[in-house]
């Protein structure tokens, strides 16, 4: 595993964390979250499809 790896996984658990973007963005070094949320777009619509389906679950 790289530093780099590292980086991208560190990046991803704090968004699957729930942690804020623009604290996620800040603490990546990125000037702007859209740099953020562009690199790591397919990690947030997973997390989303998870919030939906925990939210389905409970009407269920």
């Amino acid at each position: 595993m790289t530093v780099h790896s590292l980086r991208h996984t560190n990046i991803t658990m704090q968004i699957i964390a729930g942690v804020p973007i623009s604290i996620v963005a800040g603490r990546a070094g990125h000037a702007r979250t859209s740099t953020t949320l562009d690199i790591y777009a397919h990690v947030i619509s997973t997390a989303d499809q998870e919030a939906a389906d925990k939210l389905n679950d409970m009407f269920a």
